[in-house]
């Protein structure tokens, strides 16, 4: 089935919403999910807790030190003997190799955060990151059982514990990918500020050339040079000279750590890796995914921006990333409420398989913290794709017209 396809289809079912109602069970089951969601969250939680005398920061301790040192050090921030020393003289227990990987652009954010104590740091960077998250793939509508949803998702749990940035990656994505028609100039600057994760980036400039999205192109443009300027002027000239004199080191740092890692890395290439495949033959592989993704993306985004295009990019972009750990897949739960969303208005019905799948997905992106489980979750994004992008839909919208069925996400 093509795209244009089901753009076609889309618009009669608009017209002439089938029967079929959006879940093949009632508003009190889904609740009761998310209530058994809740309780699994909440043991995971007291267990997180109750593993050391203080909260166990995880990577968090790593994003705070690196506001903290950048503040006095600058550039010395990149160099990994130093900053280990600085985090060791904050913290005697911590043994970690954790050196700074991001762009200049990123310590600004962190500045502020290395500023405060460790505890209250993480609060805000959790929190704020969390509401903008919430704003970015609901608006209005976070105060619903799909706002519910979100906050409870094996994901978030995920970014908390670890105190990760995928809750602001995925507002950035998400919040640049809608806004796109609506607010070209808010959208052009998140995308601006995607490029600190610019692995994340990757189909951005494909949406924007086929939506011929020119003001968000400009502004993304005008947002990284700013941020440039305004890094180069707070941290010194040097600055993003020794970022780029520190990738390779880190990506050789990467390499050596790899057998450590790569069981949190849900991508096509770790899993080449974890297989024992040579490295070539995984980023050959790799490529041909970002250019058959780059293709349907193009075609898609061409014929029709929307809610499905939107979800759509979102999983292609965690398909063709090489680099992406389990914290930073909040953006996928933002692509199923948002795809969630666009059935619900179609009345296009969600099966069970489809609910199934799911939850295995996220049983899968969990049993990754400890687990290596090659090619399971990228193959399951895959295959959500596919969904989303219209093969195998339950229903064509043949149906006349009938009443909205009672809405599930909604308040």
């Amino acid at each position: 089935m093509s795209l244009s396809t089901t753009g076609r289809r889309d618009a009669a079912a608009e017209a002439h919403p089938p029967r079929t109602g959006v879940f093949p069970f009632s508003r009190a089951v889904f609740v009761s999910l998310l209530a058994m969601l809740a309780i699994y969250d909440l043991a995971y939680v007291v267990m997180w807790l109750s593993r050391s005398p203080e909260p166990p920061f995880d990577d968090f301790f790593g994003l705070w030190t690196f506001g903290r040192f950048a503040a006095t050090a600058g550039p010395g921030v990149y160099d990994p003997v130093a900053l280990a020393a600085f985090q060791r003289s904050l913290d005697s227990a911590f043994t970690h190799v954790y050196p700074c990987p991001y762009p200049p652009s990123f310590l600004l954010a962190l500045m502020p955060l290395g500023k405060l104590p460790l505890a209250p740091a993480y609060v805000c960077w959790i929190a704020g990151g969390l509401g903008l998250y919430l704003a970015a793939a609901l608006g209005r509508g976070w105060r619903s059982l799909a706002g519910a949803a979100l906050l409870l998702a094996p994901t978030t749990l995920l970014t908390v514990v670890a105190g990760q940035n995928g809750f602001l990656t995925a507002a950035l994505l998400i919040g640049g990918l809608r806004g796109l028609k609506q607010r070209p100039i808010l959208s052009g600057i998140l995308f601006g500020l995607l490029t600190y994760k610019f692995q994340f980036g990757l189909l951005v400039p494909i949406v924007l050339l086929a939506t011929r999205a020119w003001r968000p192109i400009v502004v993304a443009c005008l947002t990284v040079a700013c941020t440039t300027l305004l890094s180069t002027m707070t941290l010194g000239p040097s600055i993003w000279l020794a970022w780029l004199h520190s990738a390779a080191s880190y990506g050789d740092l990467l390499q050596a750590n790899q057998a450590r890692l790569s069981h949190a890395m849900p991508t096509f290439v770790v899993s080449f890796g974890q297989i024992g495949a040579p490295a070539w033959v995984a980023f050959a592989v790799q490529a041909l995914i970002v250019v058959a993704l780059a293709a349907a993306m193009w075609r898609a985004a061409a014929s029709s921006w929307d809610d499905r295009t939107v979800a759509m990019a979102i999983l292609a972009t965690l398909i063709a990333t090489p680099y992406a750990f389990t914290y930073d897949m909040p953006v996928l739960a933002g692509a199923l409420v948002i795809e969630a969303g666009r059935r619900q208005r179609l009345c296009l019905a969600v099966s069970l398989g489809d609910i199934a799948m799911v939850g295995l997905t996220f049983a899968v992106i969990v049993a990754m913290s400890k687990y290596a489980l090659p090619f399971a979750a990228p193959a399951l994004l895959v295959w959500m794709f596919c969904r989303v992008a219209g093969f195998g839909d339950v229903r064509a919208a043949t149906s006349p017209p009938s009443p909205q069925p009672r809405t599930l996400l909604a308040a």
